[in-house]
C-alpha cells in the first residue's frame, strides 16, 4: 500500500505540528496505518531472525527514545563493551543488537565501533598472528580480550549513538592508555579508514616532529661541544695569562 508523503509533508508544515496529537489527526492514522499494512506485508517475506530481531528494535524504540543515558548498573567509560541496539539501518550499515567498543564519550553520545560474530566475518578478518593477511576493515577479537565470544570488530562501521542505545555492559578491553593496546589499534584504524587524508597529514606531522626533534637533541649535542670547548679554551686563556705574568 502507498503511502501518501505529500500529505504528510503538510502535517509536518502545519502549525498545529507540535501541538496536535497523531490521533487527533485523519491524514496521520492512515498514513500510519497504511505504513503498518506495509511492514506485515514486508514481514511475511522476512526470515524468522530478521522479523525477531526488527520487532525487538521497533519496541526498544518505542520504551527508550528519549533516554539520554545507559540505564543499567555501573558506568559508561572509553574502551567499554556494551550490547547494543543498533536500529534499524541501510545495509551496508550494522543493524538491530549487536556489542560495541566504546571509543570516545560525547556528551550523552558515544562513539562506538561495532563488533559481529558473524562467522564469514570473523574467518574473513585480520589478526596480527592468526590471520596477518585478513581483511583489514574487520578486526578479529576474543574472549582473552575483553569479550563475551569471538567476535570480528567492523571497523569501517564507526558511529555516534545515544547512551540510551546501551543494553548491557559486557567487558571492557584493558590497558587502553598503552600505545601498543588492542584498543588504541582499533580506535587509530577506525580513524585511518574514516579519514584518510586526515590520517595521511597525522602521519606527516608525527614524522615532522620526529625530524625536529631529532634536530633539536643534535643541536643541544652541538652546544654542549661548543660549551665544553669555550671552558677549555677559557681555560688555556687564564693559563696563558699567568704565565704571562711571571
Amino acid at each position: 500500500m502507498r503511502v501518501n508523503f505529500a500529505k504528510l509533508r503538510t502535517v509536518l508544515a502545519s502549525p498545529t505540528r507540535k501541538t496536535k496529537k497523531a490521533n487527533e489527526s485523519s491524514d496521520c492514522l492512515s498514513e500510519f496505518t497504511a505504513s503498518l499494512t506495509n511492514y506485515i506485508e514486508a514481514n511475511h517475506g522476512m526470515l524468522e531472525e530478521e522479523s525477531a530481531m526488527f520487532t525487538i528494535s521497533i519496541e526498544n524504540w518505542m520504551n527508550r527514545r528519549k533516554r539520554t543515558y545507559f540505564t543499567g548498573s555501573g558506568t559508561v567509560k572509553i574502551g567499554d563493551i556494551f550490547y547494543t541496539d543498533l536500529g534499524i539501518n541501510y545495509n551496508p550499515e550494522l543493524a538491530y543488537a549487536h556489542p560495541v567498543v566504546i571509543l570516545e564519550e560525547v556528551g550523552s553520545l558515544v562513539l562506538v565501533a561495532p563488533v559481529t560474530t558473524s562467522s564469514d566475518s570473523v574467518t574473513e578478518a585480520y589478526h596480527p598472528t592468526e590471520n596477518p593477511n585478513g581483511n583489514k576493515f574487520l578486526r578479529r577479537v576474543h574472549p582473552s580480550d575483553g569479550f563475551s565470544k569471538t567476535g570480528a570488530v567492523i571497523l569501517s562501521n564507526m558511529r555516534t549513538i545515544s547512551k540510551g542505545r546501551l543494553l548491557d555492559k559486557k567487558g571492557a578491553l584493558q590497558n587502553i592508555s598503552k600505545p601498543d593496546s588492542l584498543f588504541v589499534e582499533i580506535k587509530t584504524k577506525c580513524f585511518e579508514i574514516s579519514f584518510p587524508k586526515q590520517y595521511i597529514n597525522l602521519l606527516k606531522l608525527e614524522k615532522k616532529v620526529e625530524d625536529l626533534t631529532d634536530d633539536k637533541e643534535r643541536l643541544e649535542k652541538q652546544v654542549d661541544e661548543l660549551q665544553k670547548e669555550l671552558t677549555e679554551l677559557k681555560e688555556k686563556l687564564t693559563e696563558t695569562k699567568e704565565n704571562m705574568v711571571d
